[in-house]
């Protein structure tokens, strides 16, 4: 009751004063206490909603499904019998990372095109607003495509059409154009072609005109799985977390458009009927080629106990907590990077909880005050159990604030 009638009067203290001759931080001051109320008092709503300026929260939950072992073994999807990569690996500077699934069905929007004889003279074929001309003799017009030895050439000149693959001026028209639409195309065994789209648009036109071809469809369809996903990360360790969306082609990489030092989330955006996704879904970042992020069949989303920030920030854990599905003693570490630009394996010690076979399944600790990590930093779970594969989850939460 004190501190309701405190913060009433300090309210109306700040209101019954004129902005004039105040300064920035006490309007400020006068502006978050407004929002606290405005929220029935709860301060964690308030930076769930975005109302405290530059001060977010965030929840962050790992899994070692069957994968904790006797030896320090990361809170992490790939940290399980069948994969076992114990501990997480940062890229060692910003990398571009392979978005793959290993089931064709995590795919945004596909189509088949099949040909079962060479294809004539003339004949067309349109992808989208683009339409493409096969010739015999080939001419240097935007979308001509040069007619082959055999169905199996053709198909291949026109994958080198629709790739834009650098050729010899004789497969295809140097004069043609990328389509409108982000597209790529592959080939497969008995003349067949695959083209992946960056769409959504299941209505996106693909039609041709020759008996020998067919498309198996007027349209491009999306998969029974996942069929766009976002990534969370960081691209330098002195800028704040970034996120981009990325249309899945199956089996087939699509690399993502920013670099990152380091992933801390990938999540499905859309889905199909089926499943959330299929396959498990990876990401590769080049030159290291290190896994440094996974999503496995129908998760949804990444399951590692793992956060990075940068330089402009400073993050307060509030909590973490370990649990287990297994009669097995664990122990679990919160660990610390507090130089990730220069150092990517070694970590500090700030705290451990141990878990019993005989006791309880869950336990977890609460900071108080909370515990404060400058950045650059990577906050990470890690544990070892008394018997191999063992199923073993955890995470914890944390206020970040811009500096």
């Amino acid at each position: 009751m004190k501190r309701i009638l405190f913060v009433l009067l300090l309210v109306g203290f700040a209101f019954g004063q004129s902005n004039l001759g105040r300064t920035d931080g006490q309007v400020k001051m006068q502006n978050e206490v407004v929002n606290i109320l405005d929220n029935g008092g709860d301060a964690a709503l308030n930076v769930a909603t975005g109302d405290a300026e530059g001060i977010y929260g965030v929840n962050v939950f790992g899994r070692a499904i069957s994968g904790l072992q006797t030896t320090a073994t990361d809170l992490w999807d790939r940290a399980n019998a069948s994969a076992t990569q114990k501990v997480w690996v940062a890229p060692t500077t910003a990398r571009l990372h392979a978005i793959v699934s290993d089931d064709a069905s995590d795919v945004a929007a596909m189509g088949i095109w099949t040909l079962m004889g060479n294809i004539t003279d003339s004949s067309t074929c349109t992808i989208g607003d683009k339409v493409y001309l096969f010739e015999s003799t080939l001419t240097n017009t935007d979308g001509n495509v040069h007619i082959g030895a055999s169905a199996s050439a053709t198909i291949d000149n026109f994958i080198a059409a629709i790739n834009l693959t650098v050729s010899d001026s004789t497969d295809w028209a140097i004069a043609t154009t990328a389509n409108d639409v982000d597209m790529i195309a592959t080939v497969e065994a008995g003349d067949l072609m695959n083209l992946y789209v960056n769409t959504a648009d299941t209505s996106f036109v693909t039609t041709d005109d020759d008996d020998a071809a067919s498309w198996g469809a007027t349209s491009i369809a999306g998969g029974a799985g996942a069929r766009t996903i976002r990534v969370h990360g960081l691209t330098s360790w002195d800028a704040a977390e970034t996120t981009e969306d990325i249309y899945l082609r199956g089996v087939y990489s699509q690399n993502t458009a920013n670099s990152y030092v380091a992933i801390n989330k990938i999540e499905v955006l859309t889905k199909g009927a089926t499943n959330v996704n299929a396959g498990t879904i990876t990401a590769t970042a080049a030159t290291d080629a290190s896994v440094t992020a996974v999503i496995l069949p129908d998760a949804g989303q990444t399951q590692m106990g793992i956060y990075s920030f940068p330089s402009t920030q400073t993050a307060y854990i509030t909590n973490y907590f370990v649990g287990t599905e297994d009669s097995t003693d664990v122990a679990m570490s919160l660990l610390v990077n507090p130089e990730p630009e220069d150092e990517l394996t070694k970590f500090v010690t700030r705290h451990v909880q141990e878990l019993q076979d005989t006791g309880t399944s869950f336990i977890q600790f609460d900071f108080n005050p909370y515990f404060k990590v400058e950045g650059p930093a990577i906050i990470k779970l890690q544990g070892t159990a008394a018997a191999n594969d063992a199923d073993v989850f955890g995470g914890f939460g944390l206020i970040l604030k811009d500096n």
